[in-house]
């Protein structure tokens, strides 16, 4: 955009494409945080019809799935359990 504007300044043009380009990666990060938190949501708000033991390995390969360190995740899903 800013390429075609007459009485352009090149070193502004390159200061606004370079902020553009951070907020499209800080949108796409968080976009990608959404969706792994959706994800999260749908796990633990899933039936739970198995036992402990299948249950924690069910969801060790969502987790790993949706790219999500297992271990942590199925700590804070497990504790979350526990209180409700």
């Amino acid at each position: 955009m800013l390429q075609h504007a007459s009485g352009r300044d090149d070193a502004l043009a390159t200061e606004v494409e370079s902020e553009i380009n951070q907020y499209r990666h800080q949108a796409h990060c968080i976009a990608e945080m959404l969706a792994t938190l959706g994800h999260l949501q749908l796990l633990v708000h899933s039936p739970r019809r198995t036992s402990g033991g299948e249950q924690r390995a069910s969801r060790l390969t969502a987790c790993e799935a949706i790219g999500v360190a297992p271990a942590a995740t199925i700590a804070s899903l497990e504790a979350a359990g526990a209180r409700s």
